[in-house]
């Protein structure tokens, strides 16, 4: 099995039209020396989407070939119960993983503000006293 050509010129455009716009916008920031996370997920989210979803077409695809080959040769279906602790393992660490970025981008809108008497601190290494 393979893809049909359509679907591979499609994602031949897809990635040339995204990459072409998220990689200039990139190199813009990086070269002001503005690098943050968030332009690196543009760059990187396509790579990550496109092989997850090639891992779980071929995993339902030996699956389905698997239990075809049983029905033809007139054999009861086999269920898997093997994996069940590593289904739960993944879920619990895409779950981690999710709350420690939600609560990454969360953290600094809930900082401390000033109060409207205090004043800004601020130190400056020459003041205005130096100078006169």
């Amino acid at each position: 099995m393979r893809l049909h050509p359509f679907v591979t010129a499609f994602l031949i455009f897809w990635f040339l039209v995204w990459y072409g716009a998220t990689i200039p916008i990139f190199l813009s920031g990086a070269m002001s020396g503005d690098v943050k996370f968030e332009p690196l997920l543009f760059l990187g989210l396509p790579i990550v989407v496109l092989f997850a979803f090639w891992c779980s077409f071929w995993y339902e695809a030996n699956r389905s070939r698997r239990e075809l080959i049983q029905i033809i040769q007139g054999e009861p279906l086999k269920q898997q119960t093997t994996g069940i602790g590593f289904r739960v393992f993944a879920i619990a660490a895409i779950l981690l993983w999710n709350a420690w970025f939600f609560f990454q981008f969360i953290q600094p809108k809930f900082q401390p503000t000033p109060s409207k008497n205090s004043k800004p601190q601020t130190s400056y290494p020459f003041s205005q006293e130096s100078y006169r």
